[in-house]
């Protein structure tokens, strides 16, 4: 969508330093809520950062790998599906590594700071710097 101002990551900038400025004045109850919505605002800009194409990279790995066409949540539903059948345990390093990647950019998104710095891959973290 084309806007002049504000940009989504000015929006979540703004009510992040909104937070941040009153955290300190709220009770532990309120405190908590609020470092709740500043880390879902962080995991909020990394998803529209990187989320689609992360999740295209995904579709295209699973595509190539099962030999089939479907959303990525249908694909990862059979690729479950075929793994408890047995249907890739010949195939088990490639299986590892496709699960492995899906966790890989699923922490990148909702904790890149937990991940070894080998991993972060450009991962957006907090205040924009990259991991």
């Amino acid at each position: 969508m084309s806007r002049n101002w504000p940009n989504v990551d000015e929006i979540f900038s703004t009510v992040d330093e909104f937070l941040a400025n009153i955290t300190g004045g709220l009770d532990e109850r309120g405190r908590y809520d609020a470092l709740c919505a500043r880390y879902l605002l962080d995991v909020g800009r990394r998803e529209l950062g990187r989320g689609a194409e992360l999740d295209a990279q995904e579709l295209q790995a699973l595509e190539a790998f099962t030999g089939e066409s479907g959303t990525l949540d249908q694909l990862y539903e059979t690729l479950a599906q075929s793994i408890r059948t047995g249907a890739y345990d010949t195939q088990w390093q490639e299986v590892s590594d496709l699960i492995f990647d899906h966790v890989v950019n699923n922490v990148g998104v909702s904790r890149p700071d937990q991940l070894e710095a080998r991993h972060r891959r450009d991962v957006l973290v907090p205040n924009n710097k990259v991991g």
